[in-house]
Protein backbone atom coordinates (compact mmCIF):
# COMPACT_ATOMS: atom_id res chain seq x y z
CA UNK A 1 0.00 0.00 0.00
CA UNK A 2 2.86 2.34 0.90
CA UNK A 3 4.57 1.51 -2.39
CA UNK A 4 1.42 2.43 -4.36
CA UNK A 5 1.12 5.78 -2.75
CA UNK A 6 4.72 6.47 -3.56
CA UNK A 7 4.27 5.70 -7.27
CA UNK A 8 1.16 7.96 -7.48
CA UNK A 9 3.05 10.78 -5.87
CA UNK A 10 5.83 10.29 -8.36
CA UNK A 11 3.49 10.58 -11.34
CA UNK A 12 1.95 13.73 -9.96
CA UNK A 13 5.38 15.22 -9.41
CA UNK A 14 6.36 14.30 -12.93
CA UNK A 15 3.26 15.95 -14.41
CA UNK A 16 3.87 19.13 -12.46
CA UNK A 17 7.49 19.24 -13.40
CA UNK A 18 6.87 18.90 -17.19
CA UNK A 19 7.11 22.55 -18.29
CA UNK A 20 9.16 24.17 -21.01
CA UNK A 21 11.95 26.65 -20.32
CA UNK A 22 9.60 29.63 -20.81
CA UNK A 23 7.19 28.34 -18.20
CA UNK A 24 4.51 26.83 -20.54
CA UNK A 25 3.32 23.31 -19.71
CA UNK A 26 4.35 20.53 -22.01
CA UNK A 27 2.36 17.42 -23.03
CA UNK A 28 2.69 14.73 -20.45
CA UNK A 29 3.87 11.28 -21.42
CA UNK A 30 3.07 11.49 -25.05
CA UNK A 31 4.04 14.90 -26.28
CA UNK A 32 0.38 16.04 -26.83
CA UNK A 33 -0.93 19.32 -25.37
CA UNK A 34 -3.63 18.86 -22.79
CA UNK A 35 -5.13 22.32 -22.84
CA UNK A 36 -5.68 22.71 -26.61
CA UNK A 37 -8.38 20.54 -28.44
CA UNK A 38 -7.99 19.51 -32.12
CA UNK A 39 -10.42 20.94 -34.83
CA UNK A 40 -11.56 17.50 -36.12
CA UNK A 41 -12.67 16.46 -32.71
CA UNK A 42 -14.71 19.67 -32.33
CA UNK A 43 -16.49 19.19 -35.72
CA UNK A 44 -17.44 15.61 -34.94
CA UNK A 45 -18.70 16.70 -31.57
CA UNK A 46 -20.91 19.40 -33.18
CA UNK A 47 -22.43 16.91 -35.63
CA UNK A 48 -23.17 14.49 -32.82
CA UNK A 49 -24.80 17.25 -30.81
CA UNK A 50 -26.99 18.26 -33.80
CA UNK A 51 -28.04 14.66 -34.44
CA UNK A 52 -28.94 14.20 -30.79
CA UNK A 53 -30.95 17.44 -30.84
CA UNK A 54 -32.80 16.42 -34.02
CA UNK A 55 -33.59 13.02 -32.60
CA UNK A 56 -34.82 14.60 -29.44
CA UNK A 57 -36.97 17.11 -31.38
CA UNK A 58 -38.50 14.33 -33.49
CA UNK A 59 -39.48 12.49 -30.33
CA UNK A 60 -41.05 15.54 -28.74
CA UNK A 61 -44.54 16.90 -29.52
CA UNK A 62 -43.31 19.73 -31.78
CA UNK A 63 -41.32 17.37 -33.95
CA UNK A 64 -44.08 14.85 -34.25
CA UNK A 65 -46.55 17.62 -35.12
CA UNK A 66 -44.26 18.87 -37.87
CA UNK A 67 -43.92 15.35 -39.25
CA UNK A 68 -47.72 14.88 -39.27
CA UNK A 69 -48.19 18.19 -41.11
CA UNK A 70 -45.68 17.14 -43.75
CA UNK A 71 -47.43 13.78 -44.24
CA UNK A 72 -50.84 15.48 -44.46
CA UNK A 73 -49.56 17.97 -47.02
CA UNK A 74 -48.01 15.18 -49.04
CA UNK A 75 -51.25 13.18 -48.90
CA UNK A 76 -53.22 16.24 -50.06
CA UNK A 77 -50.84 16.79 -52.95
CA UNK A 78 -51.13 13.15 -54.01
CA UNK A 79 -54.93 13.28 -53.72
CA UNK A 80 -55.05 16.46 -55.84
CA UNK A 81 -52.80 14.89 -58.45
CA UNK A 82 -55.03 11.82 -58.60
CA UNK A 83 -58.12 14.02 -58.90
CA UNK A 84 -56.51 16.03 -61.70
CA UNK A 85 -55.59 12.81 -63.47
CA UNK A 86 -59.17 11.50 -63.16
CA UNK A 87 -60.59 14.78 -64.48
CA UNK A 88 -58.25 14.75 -67.46
CA UNK A 89 -59.17 11.14 -68.17
CA UNK A 90 -62.88 11.94 -67.87
CA UNK A 91 -62.50 14.96 -70.15
CA UNK A 92 -60.60 12.89 -72.69
CA UNK A 93 -63.23 10.14 -72.63
CA UNK A 94 -66.00 12.74 -72.93
CA UNK A 95 -64.31 14.35 -75.93
CA UNK A 96 -63.79 10.97 -77.57
CA UNK A 97 -67.46 10.07 -76.98
CA UNK A 98 -68.62 13.40 -78.41
CA UNK A 99 -66.39 12.93 -81.43
CA UNK A 100 -67.70 9.41 -82.00
CA UNK A 101 -71.29 10.65 -81.67
CA UNK A 102 -70.61 13.49 -84.10
CA UNK A 103 -69.11 11.08 -86.63
CA UNK A 104 -72.08 8.74 -86.22
CA UNK A 105 -74.56 11.59 -86.69
CA UNK A 106 -72.72 12.71 -89.82
CA UNK A 107 -72.84 9.17 -91.18
CA UNK A 108 -76.57 8.88 -90.40
CA UNK A 109 -77.30 12.24 -92.05
CA UNK A 110 -75.29 11.25 -95.09
CA UNK A 111 -77.10 7.92 -95.30
CA UNK A 112 -80.48 9.64 -94.94
CA UNK A 113 -79.49 12.15 -97.63
CA UNK A 114 -78.44 9.32 -99.95
CA UNK A 115 -81.73 7.51 -99.36
CA UNK A 116 -83.64 10.74 -99.96
CA UNK A 117 -81.76 11.36 -103.19
CA UNK A 118 -82.41 7.78 -104.27
CA UNK A 119 -86.14 8.14 -103.58
CA UNK A 120 -86.28 11.46 -105.39
CA UNK A 121 -84.46 9.89 -108.32
CA UNK A 122 -87.00 7.05 -108.43
CA UNK A 123 -89.91 9.51 -108.25
CA UNK A 124 -88.37 11.71 -110.91
CA UNK A 125 -87.73 8.71 -113.15
CA UNK A 126 -91.32 7.55 -112.70
CA UNK A 127 -92.60 11.05 -113.49
CA UNK A 128 -90.50 11.27 -116.64
CA UNK A 129 -91.66 7.84 -117.77
CA UNK A 130 -95.28 8.83 -117.16
CA UNK A 131 -94.82 12.04 -119.11
CA UNK A 132 -93.24 10.14 -121.98
CA UNK A 133 -96.07 7.61 -121.91
CA UNK A 134 -98.72 10.34 -121.98
CA UNK A 135 -96.90 12.21 -124.71
CA UNK A 136 -96.71 9.03 -126.79
CA UNK A 137 -100.41 8.36 -126.20
CA UNK A 138 -101.27 11.93 -127.10
CA UNK A 139 -99.30 11.70 -130.33
CA UNK A 140 -101.04 8.43 -131.16
CA UNK A 141 -104.40 10.04 -130.41
CA UNK A 142 -103.55 13.09 -132.50
CA UNK A 143 -102.70 10.80 -135.41
CA UNK A 144 -106.17 9.22 -135.19
CA UNK A 145 -108.01 12.54 -135.44
CA UNK A 146 -109.27 12.89 -139.04
CA UNK A 147 -108.86 16.05 -141.05
CA UNK A 148 -111.74 18.51 -140.81
CA UNK A 149 -113.91 18.37 -143.93
CA UNK A 150 -114.22 21.63 -145.83
CA UNK A 151 -117.44 23.59 -145.81
CA UNK A 152 -119.98 22.35 -148.34
CA UNK A 153 -118.68 18.76 -148.39
CA UNK A 154 -121.44 16.14 -148.53
CA UNK A 155 -122.03 14.51 -145.11
CA UNK A 156 -120.27 17.26 -143.19
CA UNK A 157 -121.46 17.43 -139.55
CA UNK A 158 -120.64 20.54 -137.50
CA UNK A 159 -120.64 19.91 -133.74
CA UNK A 160 -120.47 22.33 -130.80
CA UNK A 161 -118.74 20.96 -127.68
CA UNK A 162 -119.36 22.51 -124.26
CA UNK A 163 -116.36 21.79 -121.98
CA UNK A 164 -116.60 21.32 -118.19
CA UNK A 165 -115.04 24.77 -117.60
CA UNK A 166 -117.75 26.44 -119.72
CA UNK A 167 -115.67 26.96 -122.86
CA UNK A 168 -117.08 26.13 -126.27
CA UNK A 169 -115.21 24.34 -129.06
CA UNK A 170 -116.59 23.85 -132.57
CA UNK A 171 -115.37 21.21 -135.00
CA UNK A 172 -116.74 19.53 -138.16
CA UNK A 173 -116.59 15.78 -138.87
CA UNK A 174 -117.86 13.48 -141.57
CA UNK A 175 -121.03 11.57 -140.83
CA UNK A 176 -119.27 8.33 -141.78
CA UNK A 177 -116.65 8.75 -139.02
CA UNK A 178 -116.92 6.99 -135.66
CA UNK A 179 -117.92 8.51 -132.33
CA UNK A 180 -114.41 7.65 -131.15
CA UNK A 181 -113.06 10.39 -133.42
CA UNK A 182 -114.95 12.91 -131.29
CA UNK A 183 -113.24 11.59 -128.11
CA UNK A 184 -109.84 11.64 -129.81
CA UNK A 185 -110.37 15.25 -130.84
CA UNK A 186 -111.37 16.23 -127.29
CA UNK A 187 -108.42 14.34 -125.79
CA UNK A 188 -106.07 16.39 -127.94
CA UNK A 189 -107.89 19.61 -127.03
CA UNK A 190 -107.94 18.88 -123.31
CA UNK A 191 -104.40 17.51 -123.21
CA UNK A 192 -103.35 16.62 -119.63
CA UNK A 193 -106.85 17.33 -118.33
CA UNK A 194 -108.27 14.42 -120.30
CA UNK A 195 -105.62 12.08 -118.90
CA UNK A 196 -106.50 13.04 -115.32
CA UNK A 197 -110.30 12.75 -115.63
CA UNK A 198 -112.67 10.46 -117.46
CA UNK A 199 -115.62 12.00 -119.28
CA UNK A 200 -118.48 11.15 -121.63
CA UNK A 201 -120.42 12.96 -124.34
CA UNK A 202 -124.09 13.62 -123.73
CA UNK A 203 -126.91 15.60 -125.30
CA UNK A 204 -129.49 17.42 -123.20
CA UNK A 205 -132.62 17.60 -125.31
CA UNK A 206 -133.36 14.79 -125.01
CA UNK A 207 -130.64 13.53 -122.74
CA UNK A 208 -128.61 10.84 -124.40
CA UNK A 209 -125.14 9.44 -123.72
CA UNK A 210 -122.75 8.65 -126.52
CA UNK A 211 -120.34 6.12 -125.08
CA UNK A 212 -120.15 3.56 -127.88
CA UNK A 213 -117.10 4.78 -129.69
CA UNK A 214 -117.40 2.27 -132.50
CA UNK A 215 -120.69 3.66 -133.88
CA UNK A 216 -120.70 6.04 -136.80
CA UNK A 217 -122.11 9.51 -136.25
CA UNK A 218 -125.18 8.76 -138.38
CA UNK A 219 -125.76 5.51 -136.44
CA UNK A 220 -125.48 7.34 -133.11
CA UNK A 221 -127.96 10.01 -134.23
CA UNK A 222 -125.46 12.87 -134.24
CA UNK A 223 -126.48 15.37 -136.92
CA UNK A 224 -125.28 18.69 -138.27
CA UNK A 225 -125.32 21.61 -135.82
CA UNK A 226 -125.36 19.17 -132.92
CA UNK A 227 -124.46 20.29 -129.36
CA UNK A 228 -122.67 17.86 -127.09
CA UNK A 229 -121.82 18.34 -123.42
CA UNK A 230 -118.50 17.05 -122.09
CA UNK A 231 -119.61 15.58 -118.77
CA UNK A 232 -117.13 14.26 -116.24
CA UNK A 233 -117.85 10.77 -115.05
CA UNK A 234 -119.32 10.68 -111.54
CA UNK A 235 -117.06 7.84 -110.42
CA UNK A 236 -114.06 10.16 -110.99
Amino acid sequence: MQAGRGMLAGFEAEDVAMVDPEGFPTSPRGGRDVGIGEPDDLGMQSQMDAAIAASFAAQTGAGMAQTDDDLLAQALRMSQQEEDCRQRQHLREQQEAELAESVLMDQMREQAAQEQRAQEAVVEQSRLEEERRRAAELEATRARVPDEPPAGEQGRVAIMFRLPDGKKVQRAFRSSEAVGCLYDFLDVQLGQESAQARYRLVSTMPRQEFVDRGKKLTEAGIQNQFVLMVELSKDD
